[in-house]
């Protein structure tokens, strides 16, 4: 069977057609993953700014540290504590171990010895299970909270 040229023609505009209704799909599918981006990055940066008036003041010497063995942390596991210091208060531009550091100790983690060490130790560990992610900036290592990923499209 031979094809007829207005047949051909006719396929060709409903292909034609097609392939704009496809590119037409991905830039709105490319503006909808932006806004998507930026509501995300506003629910981070209200979360950064939640995390810093819990923690006002943030050094130990200014809000003194919580009694030994009392607070949110004590009788946790170090690896438990640094995750949940790290998801629940990193910003989007992370934090220091320092920081890591004051919180747990504010919030009453104790017999750990060389904390500072552990923490870096601890943060490497639960990057390759990427459940932090760690940055390196000019100012040293950063740990933050890992990226959120969209969930992979189910084919129909």
């Amino acid at each position: 069977m031979s094809p007829n040229s207005d047949d051909m023609a006719r396929l060709n505009d409903i292909r034609a057609a097609y392939a704009k209704e496809v590119e037409k799909a991905e830039r709105d599918l490319q503006r909808v993953r932006a806004r998507l981006e930026a509501a995300r990055m506003k629910v981070c940066v209200a979360d950064e700014m939640i995390a810093k008036l819990q923690n006002l003041p943030t050094t130990p010497a200014a809000s003194g540290a919580a009694f030994t063995g009392f607070g949110k942390y004590a009788g946790k596991s170090i690896r438990e504590a640094v995750l949940d210091v790290i998801t629940t208060h990193a910003g989007i531009d992370g934090m220091s171990a320092q920081e890591v550091r004051e919180i747990l100790i504010n919030e009453g983690l104790s017999n750990v010895k060389n904390l500072g060490i552990a923490i870096h130790v601890v943060g490497k560990r639960l990057a390759e299970k990427n459940l932090i992610r760690v940055l390196q900036t000019d100012e040293g290592k950063r740990f933050a909270r890992p990226l959120v990923r969209e969930a992979s499209p189910v084919a129909a």
